[in-house]
């Protein structure tokens, strides 16, 4: 599933060259050197991505309410899991879904990861569920997502996205954990390229991300004493967008509108910012997320398996997003602006005029307003 990491490749063009310096740039021994480490490259891969079987394994998932959540359930399920499928309402539609495409093994369970009471209570819950059986892994999927400019973002939507994307994950891992320290498991944390990189127009979401990477890499080197392994799955930023939650994003920038001050709004103007939300969601709003499965299914099962798996847009020949987050320590800032705002940036801020204020454009409008 992974391409070739950029230390392989480094590897393959570091044995070339010593080849050719021994043997005075021979093509034939060239060809065959890079034949021979090939072929070692695709024996340790298969080596190392030996998979534990699926027999007895118990996962438990939260945020199962989007469609990227629904496909996770779905893809874990077929593979034999039983799967512990957590939503904040048992009445969503998503748990209709699951029942007529999932099988018997799978449980509907209530949790709310905004709240330390819902926590508690589906910890009961998934002990009665467990019988004899262990939890083996618990996948933080749960998520929300964030369009805006600094300027336009509310203090309180910020609190809100990191109480979901940041202090959810750490209470689900809080309440789980003596049981994946029992099972010796795994805990995997679907993070996102947003944690890795700032994105115009997302700093609530690239904030809490941030904060998920920061708190998985503490948590990893903490449970290597107790034999529990912990992974990051980095998805591209479509991963986090479905179909319900671009109604969320469409009602967020609605409250933006309504909160901002006069000054604000005639700053930005109400155009840009419902044209900015639509051209984000319309631009990244792809809904393949089998990649994100396979990485998940990696990180629960693989013997040797990565603490990051960086997912990119499996549609995009060149997984843009998945490849800039890798190299962007490597490259100039202003390529990697760039980069970014090419694969994220909207036309917006060169469509509309953003009035830039200074000192004596304040003195003119309070002028203006006393005459």
């Amino acid at each position: 599933m992974e391409d070739a990491t950029l230390l392989e490749v480094l590897y393959l063009i570091v044995v070339s060259g010593a080849v050719m310096v021994i043997f005075k740039r021979s093509m034939s021994m060239i060809c065959i050197s890079i034949s021979l480490m090939t072929i070692l490259l695709i024996i340790i891969r298969r080596i190392t991505r030996s998979r534990l079987p699926v027999k007895n394994k118990t996962v438990l998932i939260t945020g199962c309410e989007t469609e990227a959540g629904l496909e996770l359930v779905r893809s874990l399920d077929s593979k034999g899991f039983q799967v512990l499928a957590t939503f904040k309402s048992v009445n969503s539609n998503g748990v209709n879904i699951l029942k007529k495409n999932c099988s018997d093994k799978l449980r509907i369970l209530e949790l709310d990861v905004t709240s330390d009471t819902s926590c508690r209570k589906c910890l009961n819950e998934v002990k009665s569920q467990l019988g004899e059986n262990d939890l083996w892994a618990v996948v933080n999927n749960a998520s929300d997502t964030l369009i805006g400019d600094v300027e336009l973002t509310t203090i309180e939507q910020y609190k809100t996205i990191i109480d979901v994307n940041l202090l959810g994950t750490i209470r689900v891992t809080q309440t789980f954990l003596p049981l994946i320290r029992l099972s010796q498991g795994r805990i995997v944390n679907i993070s996102s390229v947003g944690g890795l990189m700032g994105i115009p127009y997302g700093s609530a979401f690239s904030a809490s991300k941030y904060g998920v990477e920061g708190f998985t890499e503490s948590l990893r080197l903490e449970m290597i004493k107790f034999g529990v392994r912990v992974s990051l799955v980095e998805p591209s930023l479509s991963y986090q967008l479905s179909s319900q939650s671009s109604k969320a994003l469409k009602q967020s920038c609605e409250e933006m509108k309504f909160k901002a001050s006069e000054d604000i709004l005639e700053t930005y103007g109400e155009d840009y910012i419902s044209g900015m939300c639509n051209e984000f969601i319309n631009k990244n709003n792809h809904l393949n997320h089998s990649d994100v499965c396979e990485a998940v299914t990696d990180a629960i099962l693989l013997e040797h398996h990565t603490t990051r798996y960086v997912v990119g847009d499996s549609h995009r020949m060149l997984n843009s997003s998945k490849w800039i987050a890798k190299v962007r320590s490597c490259i100039p800032s202003v390529w990697f602006d760039s980069l970014v705002f090419n694969l994220y940036g909207t036309k917006l801020d060169t469509a509309y005029e953003i009035k830039q204020y200074t000192k004596e454009d304040e003195d003119d409008d309070q002028d203006k307003k006393q005459k």
